[in-house]
């Protein structure tokens, strides 16, 4: 081989080496997923490969192979991974749409689901990327009596006409943006109890129009 052929042939691998090198990089940077494959070392001095008496090019067309191999490994983790998140986004969409339901028995079982799976309080939002499935949801005449929404992000919720009767608040995050079920919007001030608890003085209920509210509420709570 001429010499001007083998630093062509060299400077072609070195090339595409490099190019394989910050493509692995970037498919594992996207794997969230995913055990990270990353090289920690740079890219082998090429002069101590070749000092080292070995042909370079055979060396570095082995180093090649394990880098290929190791991208094909990314590529099905990464469509693998997307996969998954299709059907997260799917059983996120059956479940709210569950919560918005005519039933409190099914929505109540819902909101348990997310719970269960880490969807409802968006504690893990740093890991996860995700804020909570009903944060800025429509939850709009939801029937969440008795729900069980303890930590849930409601920030940007619309619960106008929501029934919240005897539902678990304790720790929920509200902001400016969530509205509340008589319309109004969230405040630091705002009292929750008068949404959920039937015996509070200034208890709201949905069907506030009837000056039997409270009592129609203790005779559905019993």
């Amino acid at each position: 081989m001429a010499e001007h052929e083998f630093d062509n042939s060299l400077e072609d691998v070195k090339a595409r080496l490099t190019e394989w090198w910050a493509l692995r990089d970037r498919l594992t940077d996207a794997l969230d997923n995913t055990t990270p494959m990353r090289h920690d070392s740079a890219l082998p001095n090429f002069d101590e490969v070749a000092n080292a008496g070995f042909d370079v090019v055979e060396a570095l067309g082995k180093i090649s192979i394990g880098i290929e191999s190791d991208i094909m490994r990314l590529l099905d983790a990464l469509d693998q991974y997307r996969t998954n998140q299709r059907d997260v986004r799917d059983q996120q969409r059956r479940l709210l749409h569950e919560v918005c339901g005519e039933s409190n028995e099914a929505a109540c079982k819902a909101i348990n689901s997310l719970r269960h799976k880490g969807w409802l309080t968006g504690e893990d939002a740093w890991l996860t990327g995700q804020e909570g499935v009903l944060r800025g949801a429509d939850l709009s005449l939801a029937k969440l009596a008795r729900a069980n929404l303890e930590k849930a992000n409601l920030e940007g919720t619309n619960l106008s006409f929501a029934t919240l009767i005897n539902a678990n608040l304790k720790g929920a995050r509200f902001n400016t943006q969530t509205i509340l079920p008589d319309g109004s919007r969230w405040t630091p001030q705002t009292d929750m109890r008068r949404f959920t608890d039937p015996r509070h003085i200034d208890f709201w209920y949905a069907d506030d129009d009837d000056s039997d509210s409270q009592a129609s509420a203790l005779a559905w709570l019993s």
